[in-house]
């Protein structure tokens, strides 16, 4: 605390406490929501891996200060298991291709209805981690979980 007064003394303005201000996180969620709309209009076989690539920007995003760290944990494990997702039911005979210049691959169409539910389950449980996550950044994380919340109505199925 003592710090804090030194800074005022001599005129810098003190850090933010929540680590983020609401300029940038209203940038991320907006980045977030984009990607999203991208991925949503390419066939319904690469979403999932094109919604990794999302996570992961929004993970790097995240600057990992004290207060957005649970937040950027949160966006780089559900990258983590996107991709492991993508990976498990790939298509191998499908092209890859760019989204915003990001490579995405394809998932195999007759495993597609399973791979659809167990990522909306993944996001189910980004958005509760959210949602009960820094009490001192609730704001914060509720506006993250909510653009989650949007990317699960996104995935299509078939």
């Amino acid at each position: 605390m003592f710090g804090l007064a030194v800074l005022f003394l001599f005129g810098h303005s003190a850090p933010t406490l929540a680590g983020f201000s609401d300029a940038e996180i209203a940038e991320i969620t907006q980045r977030m929501e984009g990607g999203f709309d991208q991925c949503a209009n390419v066939d319904a076989t690469y979403q999932i891996d094109c919604f990794r690539r999302v996570y992961e920007q929004a993970a790097q995003d995240l600057k990992g200060q004290r207060l957005q760290a649970d937040a950027q944990k949160s966006m780089r494990r559900t990258a983590v298991e996107l991709k492991r997702l993508a990976r498990a039911y790939v298509d191998p005979s499908a092209a890859k291709i760019q989204v915003a210049g990001k490579t995405v691959v394809a998932i195999r169409r007759e495993a597609l209805p399973q791979a659809a539910a167990q990522a909306r389950r993944i996001l189910q449980e980004t958005e509760t981690y959210l949602l009960r996550g820094n009490r001192q950044a609730a704001l914060h994380y509720q506006r993250i979980a909510s653009v989650v919340n949007s990317s699960k109505v996104l995935i299509r199925s078939t």
